[in-house]
């Protein structure tokens, strides 16, 4: 493990403290705050001599649940944002209108020309295929 590497481990609410485990190197600890035990956690890993920088991830069931609602938050503003977009509205209309700011709405509309143009590329062929429905190998011209 080089001193860059990032150890991403769960952090859970027990009590008044927070309980953190890794379990690869062997490593308990905790602490009133996340901060804390993050802390508590890099000393433990630097007594065994392990390098490297540890996440804490907070998790409950609750926390998962906030997770997945982001996620379909997140999709619900990058559709309103193409949508309006593909309406001809403009950038500051779009941010009124989903409740986000400008440079979200840019990077939504970057993100999904960037995928736009690897979608319109397609597959490449090799020697000897064809595209579905071409009926004509590219080596073969009539």
């Amino acid at each position: 493990m080089n001193h860059n590497d990032l150890i991403r481990c769960p952090a859970y609410r027990r009590g008044r403290a927070w309980t953190v485990r890794i379990p690869e190197h062997g490593v308990y600890a905790h602490g009133r705050t996340l901060a804390r035990a993050r802390e508590n956690a890099l000393e433990a890993l630097d007594l065994i001599g392990v390098p490297g920088d540890v996440q804490l991830v907070p998790t409950s069931a609750e926390l998962e649940k906030l997770r997945a609602a982001r996620v379909v938050v997140d999709e619900a503003l990058t559709e309103a944002v193409r949508a309006l977009a593909l309406r001809h509205a403009n950038m500051g209309d779009i941010a009124a209108a989903t409740g986000t700011t400008r440079s979200n709405v840019k990077r939504i509309l970057a993100e999904s020309e960037q995928s736009a143009g690897e979608e319109a590329a397609g597959p490449v062929l090799q020697q000897g295929e064809t595209r579905e429905g071409d009926g004509e190998s590219p080596d073969r011209a009539t």
